[in-house]
């Protein structure tokens, strides 16, 4: 089946809730997420699959069973310069005020039959930014990260091409929508994005998202869809397939993390089977450490039932899990066997489910090697 490639760019401010309870009211303050979860992004895209034509849920059900999203990434750039990917800040990494970022090391590794788990640690005293879920890794970056090259990784705060615009709102009613009487108590507020920043220069800094998919093949080639709450417009572009391909030659130890792109959703809540299990078609290996940041909450409305579907608790993007093997030979194959999969997204008892999240872009993995000396 053939790759695709969409560019989804914001035309209005942008509002992508987390899966937490929100009711106006009581917690009047909706968080918001950057980038959203792949099933917003593949919900809006089948959406606008049904009304260009014209389908009933039905009817899109079928016509959909091919619709997978492989991967989803940010791009950057600004109107003088290409837009290139970007990718969420890792969590096996800090970064220093004023300073690039740096790798926290590995410590307590004592060999692939050890029962506990390393600790990732840092001797770095000077205060750390918060910038998981701030901050992403531009392409070339992102690339020396995934070899281990401390001295070469450079950050971007995301704070350079969104700015939040806070809206306050009452609460209407269905039938009428109108407020009413008992609106009282009924005010909220929730964090609005604008996907664009004008910098000192008076130079437009511009964020996209990238989307690589296969299926919908009949979905129009340019156009505009409704994306995150308040149903906001963006405008899209299907463009030549630009699928990131990352060299796995620079594996220089039995040591190999797995960098996940997406959030993912394991049936334990923190880590897939598979690496507990230690064996991967043959390739034996030891979960060695591992660096996750707090968890999301997926959830969603289901069409077809009409209610709201079942919440689970993903990892964010941008956590990493390090697996040691007992030789760089075993390291390098078990790497291409990971990179072939291309997702990672637990068996679960219910087959079903696993499919889906896998269908919808959830799992997206890049495998690297640890830090070199």
């Amino acid at each position: 089946m053939t790759k695709k490639t969409i560019h989804i760019e914001a035309i209005d401010t942008l509002f992508f809730r987390d899966g937490k309870p929100f009711a106006m009211g009581d917690d009047v303050w909706a968080d918001g997420i950057f980038p959203p979860l792949p099933s917003v992004l593949y919900g809006a895209m089948r959406t606008a699959y049904m009304f260009q034509n014209g389908l009933s849920v039905e009817e899109l059900e079928k016509q959909t069973t091919d619709f997978k999203i492989s991967n989803i990434y940010l791009l950057i750039g600004n109107e003088n310069l290409e837009v290139s990917p970007a990718f969420p800040f890792p969590y096996d990494m800090i970064k220093p005020k004023n300073q690039p970022p740096i790798f926290l090391d590995i410590e307590n590794n004592d060999g692939i039959n050890s029962s506990a788990y390393a600790v990732l640690k840092t001797e770095q005293k000077e205060k750390a930014e918060d910038a998981h879920g701030k901050s992403v890794l531009e392409d070339t970056s992102f690339k020396c990260y995934l070899r281990g090259l401390e001295s070469d990784i450079f950050s971007i705060n995301l704070s350079k091409y969104i700015i939040s615009e806070p809206k306050i709102g009452i609460a209407r009613s269905k039938t009428t929508r109108t407020t009413s009487g008992d609106a009282e108590g009924k005010m909220y507020r929730v964090n609005m994005q604008r996907m664009s920043v004008i910098d000192d220069d008076n130079i437009e800094n511009i964020i996209k998202i990238g989307v690589d998919y296969e299926g919908l093949n009949d979905l129009e080639k340019n156009g505009i869809f409704r994306l995150g709450g308040e149903n906001k417009s963006v405008q899209y572009r299907i463009v030549e397939n630009t699928e990131i391909n990352i060299s796995l030659d620079n594996i220089h130890s039995n040591i190999i993390k797995v960098y996940f792109a997406t959030p993912t959703i394991f049936e334990n809540g923190w880590c897939p089977q598979v690496f507990l299990n230690g064996n991967l078609e043959g390739v034996s290996f030891q979960l060695l450490t591992y660096a996750i940041g707090k968890p999301l909450y997926a959830g969603g409305f289901d069409m077809k039932m009409q209610k709201p579907k079942y919440m689970f608790k993903a990892i964010p993007a941008g956590s990493v899990y390090y697996l040691q093997t007992n030789s760089i030979e075993d390291a390098k194959l078990l790497a291409q066997k990971l990179m072939a999969q291309n997702q990672i997204n637990d068996t679960w008892k219910d087959n079903e489910q696993a499919q889906t999240f896998t269908q919808q872009g959830f799992g997206k993995i890049y495998v690297g090697t640890n830090k070199q000396s």
